[in-house]
């Protein structure tokens, strides 16, 4: 356990401490550096893609996929990446090895990203996380 200002903090668990200048600080006992005025930003997203043939079938009863393949050039959907100097997910996969990198507000960073300029900083979960100033 550790106390700051009078706050018995066991690891792991995160308080707000009122300062001078009217601002809170996030303190955790596992971080070393205290960042003001950042927070964590989560965003749930989908665990599978459901529709996967086309609607119109082709002439000789062929179907067409609607998806690209589940891992294309070893990214994933929304698979957290750098993408020069940037931070963010995965939001569009194409068979040719391009990607859609956007932030979890919308902003895409690149529209159509190729997997060599990409660094695969985590891999896909349940719920997305991002950090904001």
């Amino acid at each position: 356990m550790v106390a700051i200002d009078g706050y018995d903090l066991s690891p792991g668990q995160l308080i707000a401490i009122s300062k001078p200048a009217n601002f809170k600080v996030l303190v955790s006992q596992w971080s070393p550096t205290v960042q003001v005025g950042c927070y964590y930003y989560q965003k749930q997203v989908r665990r599978h893609n459901r529709q996967i043939h086309k609607i119109n079938i082709l002439k000789g009863g062929r179907r067409k996929n609607n998806q690209a393949a589940y891992e294309v050039q070893g990214f994933r959907l929304f698979d957290k990446v750098k993408y020069e100097g940037q931070i963010g997910f995965i939001f569009g996969r194409r068979s040719i090895g391009y990607f859609d990198v956007r932030r979890l507000d919308g902003t895409r960073i690149h529209a159509s990203a190729n997997y060599k300029k990409l660094r695969l900083l985590q891999k896909r979960k349940s719920y997305l996380t991002e950090l904001r100033t």
